[in-house]
């Protein structure tokens, strides 16, 4: 009859690791990026312009967020309906599609590029104009 309780643990394997590396490694890059990030604030100062006044700003100059810059592009040429609704709402259908589309994964890369690089070339130009 064998013994129910478990062999001890040779010399040095008494420990578990529970955190996986993938994890660990992870941590020390968030804590790595944030130091970056937290220097290039200490030392870069933001650029600034005067205090804003609601009378005498153009509606040319000013621009939306990152994120939105390619959105308020297509919307100087385009319909409001067309690009705040239209136009996204099919990049997010292509996005949402990439897993499900017939074809390999050459054809998964490519749909993700595609809006990748349409997404990168609207910001782009969003702030260049």
């Amino acid at each position: 009859m064998k013994d129910p309780t478990p062999p001890s643990p040779g010399p040095g394997r008494g420990r578990i690791k529970t955190v996986p590396y993938l994890v660990r490694k992870e941590g020390i890059a968030l804590v790595i990026s944030l130091a970056a990030v937290c220097l290039l604030g200490v030392l870069m100062d933001a650029p600034l312009e005067r205090p804003a006044d609601p009378d005498g700003i153009p509606a040319e100059h000013v621009k939306a967020p990152w994120i939105f810059v390619g959105i308020q592009l297509v919307l100087r040429y385009l319909s409001p309906l067309v690009a705040g609704i239209v136009v996204p709402l099919i990049a997010f259908c292509i996005v949402a599609f990439i897993p499900f589309s017939p074809g390999g994964a050459k054809t998964r890369w490519a749909l993700f590029f595609g809006v990748v690089v349409a997404a990168l070339i609207l910001t782009v130009a969003g702030y260049l104009t």
